[in-house]
């Protein structure tokens, strides 16, 4: 089943994560049908039967207007947590976007992870965990000249 909705074979769609909770599952990816690649989500409340008719963007800045790479997806009851790398600010930030609706009203306003000033260091390979009530998200960044691995709650 395909699941991005622009034309086929008019972007390419890339670095696909998938997660589920039972028969919700839902599948992260970026592509580039907008200029710069995006990060897009669709989700499937029947075990993969049927999705979304049309995918949904996650960033809030204009389409195409900076890459993001790397999505990962956590999902857990209704809620949906999407991290990924994204070059609006200049070298990489981590951005994590979530939704309290299993996803079908879109997600909540994307907000910058990583702690240093903005586009001043690299931030890369987000990942997502939870456990105990808890989630966090994992990345490694360049901001004191040599890649270190940090954690938000």
């Amino acid at each position: 089943m395909r699941l991005d909705t622009d034309d086929p074979g008019a972007a390419r769609s890339l670095q696909p994560h998938v997660a589920c909770d039972g028969l919700r599952v839902g599948v992260v990816w970026s592509d580039d049908r907008d200029g710069q690649r995006d990060v897009r989500f669709n989700v499937s409340a029947d075990g993969g039967a049927s999705w979304f008719v049309a995918d949904v963007r996650i960033e809030t800045d204009a389409p195409g207007a900076s890459a993001s790479y790397v999505p990962v997806l956590d999902m857990s009851g209704s809620e949906v947590l999407i991290a990924w790398e994204d070059l609006r600010n200049g070298f990489s930030d981590v951005y994590a976007s979530r939704s309290t609706d299993g996803g079908a009203g879109g997600l909540l306003q994307d907000v910058k992870v990583d702690t240093d000033p903005p586009g001043t260091a690299s931030a890369l390979r987000p990942r997502i965990a939870r456990g105990a009530g808890h989630v966090v998200i994992a990345w490694y960044d360049d901001r004191e000249g040599a890649f270190d691995v940090l954690l938000s709650t």
